[in-house]
């Protein structure tokens, strides 16, 4: 399987010069219906103009291109004036679709090669403006493929220890909440990791019955997008929302919903996703050969190379602008430093120190970081005076340029420490030196003592491991009460009673429970749930470094689990 197309370079050169002008033209017309709603002529012939677009991509058979015309010529066509919301997010998908058409011939043009892959998020914008069911990703792959795990022992109800419903609610309550890091983009490697690893139990419990391959499938996937650092776009986001559709008909209609069909394209379309991993295991392998995407020609990585080819870079501008400042902001406060041992600076240094705080400057007004760009002013005007004059700056002077830079660097580190936004920016510009400055300082304290913390749940983890593999050697987890009261003093120290709550029950727990119970069998499944609400304590203190607002009932499944082990938290 090999999903770069053949294409045929003749009669692409044949058509390119008048397909090129009829795309041209199509914009220009759009572009004129953009600033002149109510001419309805030039609509019609941006339509026409796609008409005979699609017929020419139909006829070299240029697939992608072919589908990505036809929706936007469902677009254009749909268009109603009178839906002025609509209207706008039509013309917006529209002029996109337009700029991504072109792209992509040029494209095949300059590799030689087609990759209609590449196409279908800029596809599936169209077709959700359309209100249309998305196209999935392995459409152009075309598996015809269908497999079933083969049987394996069903879990009997008898060896449960908990209520399967409870045991849902708490697992899907897990898979929310990642699934909320995912949507918005936040942690993504620990929201894959607890989306996973409630799948992973929900697999456990559908051995032996009908849903045990999407199971098994989903599991695999959701760790194959960590592995392979799967970027999650619209399309993809949405395939785990149909997983968590899955988990609420589990929850709402009970076990035999297990039993339930399958629904075909949802197992092709995990298998795909498994198969964009570079790096594959034995499970990967066995997935990719029974679904025949064995000889996939890509991976992620390729994917998101080539895309950056089609469209151009795609970088966070604000973070990348940041570690360049950095740099000049770092050259620059060095040769400050050495005129003050020196009294005084070389020519040459105060002319690179005043084109670097110029530069800085001016790249801060650029990327909207004002109130940044106007603290670097006086000093600046300070610079230029002590240059011009040939003379050190004085001690109050001096320590006004430090300041100033002092403050820029906390901006820019403020930028990487934040789940930055437009809207953090504008309130970054508001708040004053003194403020900004404070504020980072005590986030750089606050990183500490979660940091610390989490250091402290890896030990527990760790050592709840070494307790398993040692058949229950209760010398494993003799320091797990002293480990647990540096925990609960941290988030004291954070003021997050909910989560010093949490980590009081844990030690309950440990003391009146796990120390004194030896049946094997009790003590996997309290071990389970008990980490359980460590990984989601240890999520939450994850997500504390992104956002410090972050809402503490994300800590609602460590409570869960604490409850399910009989220890509820005392808040």
């Amino acid at each position: 399987m090999n999903n770069k197309q053949s294409i045929n370079l003749t009669s692409m050169s044949l058509i390119q010069q008048e397909l090129m002008v009829t795309i041209n033209e199509a914009s220009t017309h759009l572009e004129t219906f953009i600033g002149e709603r109510t001419n309805h002529k030039v609509l019609e012939d941006c339509i026409e103009s796609l008409q005979q677009i699609r017929g020419s991509l139909d006829l070299i058979q240029l697939h992608g291109a072919c589908e990505l015309s036809g929706e936007i010529l469902v677009t254009a066509t749909s268009i109603n004036i009178e839906k002025n919301e609509e209207l706008e997010e039509k013309l917006s998908v529209l002029t996109k679709g337009f700029f991504i058409l072109s792209c992509y011939f040029e494209y095949t043009q300059q590799h030689e090669v087609g990759m209609p892959v590449l196409l279908i998020p800029y596809i599936n914008d169209l077709r959700l403006v359309n209100r249309q069911p998305v196209m999935p990703e392995s459409y152009f792959e075309s598996s015809t493929a269908t497999y079933r795990c083969p049987p394996s022992e069903k879990l009997e109800e008898a060896t449960r220890i908990e209520d399967f419903t409870l045991m849902l609610r708490r697992f899907r309550h897990m898979y929310q909440l990642g699934l909320l890091g995912v949507i918005k983009d936040i942690n993504l490697e620990h929201s894959l990791k607890l989306m996973q690893r409630a799948v992973t139990k929900v697999y456990k419990l559908s051995k032996g019955r009908t849903s045990e391959t999407l199971w098994w499938l989903s599991a695999n996937a959701l760790q194959a997008f960590i592995d392979g650092n799967i970027i999650s776009t619209v399309a993809r986001k949405r395939l785990f929302a149909r997983i968590d559709k899955q988990l609420r008909m589990l929850e709402k209609k009970g076990e035999s919903t297990l039993d339930e069909p399958l629904e075909e394209e949802l197992l092709v379309e995990l298998a795909y996703y498994i198969s964009l991993v570079a790096e594959v295991n034995d499970d990967y392998k066995k997935i990719q050969h029974l679904y025949g995407f064995n000889n996939l020609s890509y991976n992620e990585t390729v994917l998101q190379r080539e895309t950056i080819s089609l469209t151009g870079p795609n970088a966070d501008t604000v973070q990348s602008v940041a570690e360049v400042l950095r740099v000049e902001l770092s050259v620059a406060k060095e040769n400050m430093e050495k005129s003050q041992v020196a009294e005084g600076m070389a020519d040459r240094d105060y002319e690179d120190t005043l084109a670097r705080v110029q530069r800085i400057k001016e790249i801060l007004n650029v990327v909207g970081l004002t109130s940044a760009a106007d603290v670097l002013s006086q000093p600046l005007e300070k610079l230029q005076t002590a240059c011009k004059d040939d003379a050190p700056l004085d001690e109050e002077n001096n320590m006004l340029v430090v300041d100033a830079f002092l403050y820029v660097e906390s901006v820019l580190n403020s930028l990487t420490s934040r789940n930055f936004s437009g809207e953090q920016l504008a309130e970054l510009n508001q708040q004053n030196q003194n403020e900004v400055i404070s504020s980072n300082n005590l986030l750089d304290a606050q990183l500490v003592v979660i940091e610390e913390a989490e250091k402290g749940i890896v030990f527990l983890k760790q050592a709840i491991t070494a307790f398993t593999d040692s058949e229950y050697d209760k010398a494993h987890i003799k320091d797990f009460s002293e480990k647990l009261q540096e925990i609960r003093g941290g988030m004291t120290v954070l003021a997050l009673p909910r989560a010093a709550a949490i980590v009081a029950a844990c030690h309950e727990f440990i003391e009146n429970a796990l120390m004194s119970t030896d049946e094997m069998a009790a003590l996997e499944h309290m071990l389970e749930t008990f980490a359980d609400a460590l990984i989601c304590l240890e999520y939450y203190l994850d997500c504390m470094k992104v956002d410090k607002n972050v809402s503490p009932d994300n800590l609602a499944i460590a409570e869960e689990s604490l409850a399910a082990l009989g220890y509820p938290v005392k808040n």
